[in-house]
């Protein structure tokens, strides 16, 4: 070959540059991108998959928001019943000792009412004076008490079956125990659900 003639490799190299170049600006004005491997895909198609992903994607969320809001909602529906049925037991103690509340109507709910935001407005506020928490026992000790003996009054000579005997209800021990958590297990846990609740 003449040597005037004889072209370096960079010269080819710098030619299938500017080929490849010219085939890429080609397959972009057709919509189509080129992959190294060989494959092709338009961007609207994978767009649109991207999309359908993150549609479907926040239906899962939304469900599982709504679920979540219901079930915090059912729980505050259960913690109210609970909190309502250790006033009632509260009131109706007292009004087999002589103290009728039930004729002061809706007012007679004031007494559980203050007595559960009293005991954990203590807790909350911190408070370390002996005699407020001498006072906090004392009104904990009445919660507990009255609900678990109206408990016992209301449900007198009843008693539920269990695999091998028969529980008596009406046992002081077991109303005790039902006593303290129907009188101390609402408010904290409303307290929890309201805050998953608005979170």
């Amino acid at each position: 070959m003449p040597k005037g003639n004889a072209r370096r490799p960079e010269e080819d190299e710098e030619l299938l540059e500017q080929l490849n170049e010219a085939a890429n600006g080609s397959a972009k004005e057709n919509g189509v991108v080129k992959n190294p491997g060989g494959n092709q895909r338009r961007p609207e198609a994978h767009s649109n998959r991207v999309q359908r992903r993150e549609r479907a994607r926040r239906t899962v969320s939304t469900y599982d928001y709504l679920i979540g809001k219901f079930a915090m909602l059912f729980g505050l529906a259960l913690v109210a019943g609970l909190w309502y049925l250790g006033a009632l037991f509260t009131i109706v103690w007292l009004g087999d000792r002589g103290i009728n509340l039930e004729q002061l109507g809706p007012f007679a709910w004031l007494l559980p009412i203050g007595v559960t935001a009293f005991e954990f407005g203590v807790l909350r506020s911190g408070a370390r004076s002996p005699i407020v928490m001498g006072l906090w026992i004392c009104v904990v000790l009445f919660d507990v008490g009255t609900t678990a003996l109206g408990l016992q009054s209301t449900i007198q000579g009843n008693t539920v079956a269990s695999f091998t005997f028969g529980w008596d209800l009406n046992s002081l021990a077991i109303c005790l125990a039902g006593g303290a958590i129907i009188a101390l297990v609402p408010e904290p846990a409303a307290r929890a659900l309201v805050k998953e609740l608005i979170s």
